[in-house]
């Protein structure tokens, strides 16, 4: 599941009533629906939340002609984008004219590319945007934002939950370390100290890696063990290594929720955000150099109730942190902008 199917569950789940519109005119078959795994796009209607966008990549003429005839239809009070999409300024414009009481949103789930020109420019007609970095709102504003506001990841209950693993799975996904993430050579660089660990690793394009045949080995194959199978590696293993990638700054990540909610013991690198939501051993451990997480691994491997006592806290603090939470806060920002 992608987080705009998070957030379309979670708008339903608080009261609104939701359709689910692809934009993506090449991702669909001749009688209009979405073929599985297809970029999408949502509008969600109801009374308090009323319509709601989610995911496209482009909007181009023939889905730009389905999405005024289904805001036309639904009479939307609100609109989100998700994601770094370019959608037409005239498009924009439009829709604000015809429809001056439907508020338009864009929700970042990504860095912002300030060197795309029809991105930065479409900032201004938002009424809001939200973005998972704070780092983002100075620099939303400065392109001319109305309204910019932090909204960080989260984590869905129906997806993200403790697991107990049977013993079959616990063979098959559990380890004293595991990784879920997709290929990159920063993060490789970062994992080949725990080549030599009881080491699992989850994800996608890691037969790109050129590491050493050891760390190679602890990879379990494309696709295996994502999606519906996260919460049973989470369960299964004793610590999760988790990454905050270079160019989500001093932020967080999707993981940074989605691991503590299943009931995992997380060690991540240290940042900022990820301090804000769970301190220093108090629902996360954390390091910044690779001595210091090889000692800390050593450290929580070796000392099982200091391990589950961190693991417990930061799964009562993930609860605080649903996509149910991050939508009620879309609705209130929209609120706040219909009032003024």
């Amino acid at each position: 599941m992608r987080i705009s199917d998070f957030y379309l569950q979670a708008f339903q789940e608080i009261g609104s009533e939701v359709e689910v519109l692809d934009l993506y005119y090449a991702a669909m078959d001749r009688d209009g629906f979405a073929r599985a795994g297809a970029p999408q796009a949502e509008l969600a209607a109801g009374r308090l939340a009323k319509r709601f966008l989610r995911r496209a990549w482009k909007v181009r003429a023939e889905t730009r002609a389905r999405l005024m005839q289904r805001t036309a239809a639904l009479q939307p009070e609100l609109v989100i984008f998700m994601g770094n999409i370019e959608v037409p300024l005239e498009l924009l414009r439009e829709l604000k004219q015809r429809w001056p009481h439907c508020s338009l949103c864009n929700l970042l789930m990504e860095p912002f590319p300030v060197g795309d020109a029809s991105l930065r420019t479409a900032i201004p007609l938002y009424d809001c945007i939200f973005t998972f970095s704070k780092f983002q709102l100075a620099q939303l504003y400065w392109f001319g934002a109305q309204k910019a506001v932090w909204l960080p990841f989260g984590m869905a209950p129906a997806v993200h939950h403790r697991v107990t693993p049977t013993a079959a799975e616990q063979a098959r996904f559990g380890s004293a370390v595991a990784y879920m993430g997709t290929w990159q050579p920063h993060v490789e660089l970062w994992l080949e100290p725990l080549a030599g660990q009881d080491l699992k690793i989850w994800g996608n394009q890691w037969y790109r890696s050129a590491g050493p045949a050891q760390l190679v080995s602890k990879w379990q194959g494309e696709g295996a063990g994502l999606y519906q199978d996260m919460a049973k590696i989470v369960g299964a293993s004793r610590v999760i290594f988790n990454m905050v990638r270079f160019h989500n700054g001093n932020g967080h990540s999707m993981k940074t929720f989605e691991i503590p909610a299943c009931g995992g013991f997380m060690l991540t690198n240290r940042t900022d955000e990820q301090l804000e939501f769970f301190a220093e051993d108090d629902g996360a451990a954390y390091y910044s150099t690779a001595a210091e997480l090889l000692d800390k691994l050593k450290f929580y491997l070796g000392h099982d109730a200091a391990r589950s006592q961190i693991a417990e806290r930061g799964y009562q603090l993930a609860q605080q942190h649903s996509y149910g939470a991050r939508a009620r806060q879309i609705l209130e920002a929209r609120r706040e902008i219909s009032s003024n």
